[in-house]
């Protein structure tokens, strides 16, 4: 099990928006430490994913720290439960104040880098 920090992207200059990875190397069975979000985001995963992988975000917004708080599945703009088996890009409802994956299935043979895209600002 490996406990994941968030990596935060370089892209150039730009400010807004941004990136942020767990990964590469993610497997079924690590845990990944949740981020403060911005106003709208995406989550992108690629990798080696097991025939039994499924990937989840999960937002909270009573947490206080990295290690606390309730975390729920969120949702895509047609109200379904996000579940990720393969590589994909899905865009998220729900704006919570933290974020995280979650891999909520699998053999522990994936090899999956998760990236969150995030917009913070409100143009």
């Amino acid at each position: 099990m490996t406990v994941w920090v968030p990596n935060q992207l370089t892209i150039g200059s730009v400010l807004d928006p941004l990136a942020i990875q767990w990964g590469p190397g993610a497997a079924f069975g690590d845990i990944f430490q949740p981020i403060v979000l911005g106003v709208d985001h995406s989550v992108q995963c690629e990798g080696t994913f097991s025939g039994t992988t499924n990937i989840q975000i999960h937002g909270s917004n009573d947490a206080t720290t990295t290690t606390n708080g309730h975390y729920h599945a969120l949702t895509d703009p047609y109200s379904n439960t996000i579940n990720m088996g393969s590589a994909q890009i899905r865009q998220t409802t729900e704006v919570t104040v933290w974020i995280k994956p979650v891999i909520s299935s699998g053999d522990g043979t994936e090899n999956l880098t998760i990236t969150v895209c995030i917009r913070r600002s409100y143009r």
